[in-house]
């Protein structure tokens, strides 16, 4: 699996199987077209899949009534260029369930999963 990491492959469908039951998927990238764009490609690993992510946006107010204790974070290309980047990271990340972050995903060959 070349296209992307094994090991990020595998965050990633854990984070999808985990988000059906009582935790949430966030994307965070530079915006909201990234990180829709980005998730399309994630999308293509998992074609089963209805996880519906939760997009953090450049608005101020797309963190509010969010919890991030039972939150999956995945950080995508760009992600420093949020505007709710310092929020996020003294407010948010340290209370993730857990985060990481995936520099650069390719579609998956046709199949997907």
């Amino acid at each position: 699996m070349n296209l992307i990491s094994e090991f990020d492959y595998m965050r990633l469908r854990d984070a999808i199987e985990r988000s059906k039951v009582d935790e949430e998927i966030w994307i965070i990238a530079r915006n909201i077209q990234s990180a829709k764009f980005e998730w399309g490609k994630i999308e293509s690993y998992f074609k089963n899949s209805d996880t519906k992510p939760i997009f953090i946006t450049n608005n101020e107010y797309s963190l509010d009534g969010k919890d991030p204790s039972k939150a999956w974070m995945v950080l995508i290309n760009g992600w420093w260029e949020n505007k709710n980047v310092a929020k996020l990271l003294s407010d948010y990340i340290p209370m993730a369930k857990y985060c990481f972050q995936i520099g650069h995903i390719r579609y998956a060959p046709e199949g997907g999963d």
